[in-house]
């Protein structure tokens, strides 16, 4: 295992949880183990969808600053306008304190906070999250929420040769920003 192209500790921690571990056979683990590192992104579905609402509207916001982090301080702005349009579309309660007790809940085992930075804990689970972005009914929800003029690094709607929607790692907004920083 140590020698495959996805080897990771925290790749490895996450394989060994419980939560994703629910279910495999002792005769099947090994099969698991090397299934997950083909496959890193199927180990953040479980405990994604397991977090709470602000939790996940945490770490969307974060996939859409920058790909080595952000700081705070951008972070809070883009999850600001990210939880409130997906609190009212899903009709989830909002606080005042949401952001910071997201971070709380999702640093250490999520996103790393050094000084006023955020950055993903795992490159594995930008990959995930890329995938999940995938929908556009979805990023219909989020986007028009930004200010117009609003600089996001990392994403582009493009129309691929099967209609589905890409997001880009190095690419402008739609709006035609230049890639940065969140602000």
């Amino acid at each position: 295992m140590i020698t495959h192209k996805n080897y990771n500790p925290r790749t490895i921690r996450a394989i060994t949880d419980t939560l994703n571990t629910e279910g495999v056979s002792v005769a099947g683990y090994p099969d698991f183990c090397i299934s997950s590192l083909d496959r890193p992104n199927d180990l953040w579905e479980k405990p994604f969808k397991n977090i709470p609402d602000k939790c996940q509207h945490l770490l969307i916001g974060l996939f859409f600053c920058s790909g080595s982090g952000s700081r705070i301080s951008d972070l809070r702005l883009v999850f600001d306008a990210t939880h409130a349009a997906m609190c009212e579309q899903f009709r989830i309660g909002a606080g005042p304190k949401d952001f910071e007790e997201a971070l709380k809940i999702m640093e250490s085992g999520f996103v790393a906070i050094s000084s006023t930075t955020v950055s993903f804990i795992n490159p594995s689970l930008r990959d995930y999250l890329q995938e999940y972005l995938k929908d556009i009914a979805l990023l219909k929800i989020i986007l028009p929420n930004w200010l117009p003029g609003h600089r996001i690094y990392g994403i582009i709607l493009m129309k691929s040769s099967n209609r589905h929607a890409r997001i880009g790692s190095n690419c402008s907004m739609a709006s035609g920003m230049p890639r940065n920083d969140c602000i």
